[in-house]
């Protein structure tokens, strides 16, 4: 039976607050839990490192070997809870100061690893103390592997810098701070992620900014865990559920029946001073580059008033009774109205001009002002820069666009390597679309896998880069309209 215990509590009684100035482990990483007793468990992707019954020394050393080049994604380290009401910090000092001497690789793999502090509890003397484990349990990934690196690279990985942190976004307020940049107000956060085991979007922080972004919000269709470097597994996946998943909105990027799993979603609602609203981000994928003729979706959806350049347009239920409750409308028009919000939106030239032929040149004159107070644009702006071709890896490629793309390889970019699982990179680019000044408009930020559950993708919104600026160039607003 595991008894959880509140760690922060512990996790001081234990350590004390002196050792996060002397030790190189982050020892608030740790997790405290409580079992009966553990049984020592072989197994090829477990190395235990075993101590005396109070005393610090590794007994085995040379079992380090098969740590080599490999992974680890979990330290356990189990201790006795004997004698009772003894808080072991000096042993527990030492013991850890000494596993990372031994594996200097925790210490720069240390933010993907899993840390948990066993105390072993049901203990009812010192012979059975002596007689239990004490040590370490450490897990290595079963497919993760460096050997296939040259002697020379795998000594300059050992020297390379970089650590990314994986932090959990808990409240609305939270979410707001990771995206909300200068001149934009963002509030009515709606996320669709509920999952404790496997979080999916989280804010990130890498101080190299290896992939060109430091900080920002990461969504993607795995777990963000496995996002972590170094990128040793080619095939790295998370399967949170395979049940098909609808959304509309991803699934108008492509023509045809598209399977869709694992769906992110993080929307909010936002007010800007300016007249153009953008962010940057960067695309990620495991399906570099294998899989470049089908391949993963995501979207930048915003809907709202006068969006430059949308194409296409809708009319939500809510806003549909709002129009029948506040407006007199002939009832000619109003039964357009009600198809118009049957559906996730309509081509917007080719809808208001069907409307004008079958409701007559004046009338449509005279109400459509009335009717464009309910009806939004809606457009997708993760786009390629310059051209209306959807982001994704089918676009951005070894052969395509080869000029916006980064394979995430040792020989090709060491750090971005070291700090990242996945295979490939979009370089920084920038979503932006024309918006009118201090109105309400709607931002959904969507990933999900197609096709199938495997090979995980994400993006990486930039910290605070969501924001407002006045373009009074005219070129440059007609640019961004073709964008």
């Amino acid at each position: 039976m595991i008894r959880n215990v509140p760690f922060y509590m512990l996790f001081f009684v234990l350590f004390g607050t002196s050792l996060f100035s002397q030790d190189v482990i982050d020892y608030d990483r740790f997790k405290f839990i409580e079992v009966d007793r553990y049984e020592k468990i072989v197994s090829p992707n477990r190395v235990h490192l075993a101590c005396n019954y109070g005393q610090d020394t590794i007994l085995n050393p040379k079992d380090t070997i098969k740590l080599r080049n490999k992974r680890i994604l979990k330290v356990q380290y189990f201790y006795s809870g004997y004698p009772k009401n003894r808080q072991f910090t000096g042993l527990h000092k030492r013991r850890i100061r000494k596993l990372s001497k031994l594996v200097p690789q925790l210490v720069s793999q240390q933010a993907s690893i899993t840390w948990e502090l066993v105390r072993q509890a049901k203990v009812n003397g010192q012979e059975e103390a002596e007689g239990l484990f004490h040590g370490f349990a450490l897990f290595i990934s079963e497919k993760g592997d460096l050997s296939k690196l040259s002697e020379e690279l795998r000594a300059k990985l050992d020297t390379v810098k970089t650590q990314v942190a994986l932090t959990q976004a808990n409240t609305e307020e939270e979410i707001i701070n990771a995206f909300q940049g200068e001149g934009v107000t963002i509030f009515n956060v709606v996320t669709n992620d509920t999952s404790k085991l496997a979080p999916r979007f989280v804010p990130f922080e890498e101080e190299e900014g290896v992939m060109g972004l430091k900080k920002g919000m990461m969504l993607t269709t795995g777990i963000a865990e496995n996002a972590i470097g170094p990128n040793d597994n080619k095939r790295k996946s998370f399967t949170n559920s395979k049940e098909r998943i609808d959304d509309p909105d991803l699934k108008s990027l492509y023509k045809g029946e598209k399977k869709l799993f694992d769906l992110c979603v993080i929307e909010f609602d936002l007010k800007a001073d300016a007249d153009t609203l953008s962010f940057n981000y960067v695309f990620a994928s495991e399906e570099y580059p294998e899989y470049i003729d089908y391949h993963d979706v995501f979207g930048f959806f915003i809907s709202g008033p006068n969006i430059g350049g949308a194409k296409r347009m809708r009319l939500t239920p809510k806003a549909l009774e709002a129009m029948k409750e506040q407006e007199q409308l002939p009832e000619k028009l109003m039964v357009e109205m009600e198809k118009i919000a049957q559906k996730p939106f309509v081509n917007k030239g080719g809808f208001l001009n069907f409307l004008k032929k079958q409701i007559g040149g004046k009338m449509f004159t005279k109400y459509r002002p009335i009717m464009e107070k309910y009806v939004e644009d809606f457009k997708n702006i993760a786009r390629i820069p310059g051209s209306d071709e959807l982001v994704s890896v089918g676009t951005i490629n070894h052969k395509k666009n080869k000029h916006l793309y980064i394979a995430n390889t040792a020989e090709g970019n060491l750090r971005l390597f070291k700090a990242w699982q996945y295979d490939g990179f979009s370089k920084v680019l920038e979503a932006k679309v024309k918006i009118v000044p201090n109105e309400t408009y709607h931002l959904k930020l969507a990933i999900a896998d197609q096709k199938d559950a495997r090979y995980d993708s994400a993006i990486f919104i930039e910290g605070q880069s969501l924001r407002s600026k006045q373009v009074v160039n005219k070129l440059e607003g007609e640019l961004d309209d073709k964008n």
